[in-house]
């Protein structure tokens, strides 16, 4: 069986892999934060977030894609853009710091693996470590 610390570190380098910018973050929250967060495995088209609702994790996708896109009038999809590992979905990013609502539907292209940070993980990451923070802002 593996250790916490383990896992954390394994955590850590797939980050690093997927986000090279975020290797270069040394605070003990930052790694507290990534062993937090929820491990995510999802097939492909699953529905992450559907229009209107509430996006409370900020999520760092290490493999797959997801698919950003709006319902036409008419039915069809229009894609917006899609999140790859490395991106940052700026929707999903407006959602969780506003407070608002969601304007559109987030759906896995492939099967995908990720780590979700909490809200309030993410607010602390903010605080704590100039290099996220800049990353995210930039």
């Amino acid at each position: 069986m593996r250790s916490e610390t383990s896992a954390g570190s394994d955590r850590l380098a797939r980050l690093a892999n997927a986000y090279p910018l975020l290797a270069r973050i040394d605070h003990p929250d930052w790694t507290r934060i990534i062993e937090h967060a929820h491990a995510m495995r999802m097939d492909a088209h699953a529905l992450l977030l559907s229009r209107d609702t509430r996006c409370e994790n900020f999520v760092l996708l290490l493999d797959g894609t997801v698919r950003i896109h709006q319902l036409a009038e008419d039915g069809r999809e229009i894609t917006l853009y899609r999140i790859a590992p490395g991106d940052i979905c700026v929707m999903s990013l407006a959602s969780l710091i506003h407070s608002q609502p969601f304007k559109a539907f987030a759906q896995t292209d492939t099967a995908i693996e990720a780590l979700a940070l909490s809200g309030a993980d993410f607010h602390q990451a903010m605080a704590v470590s100039s290099v996220f923070r800049g990353w995210v802002l930039g």
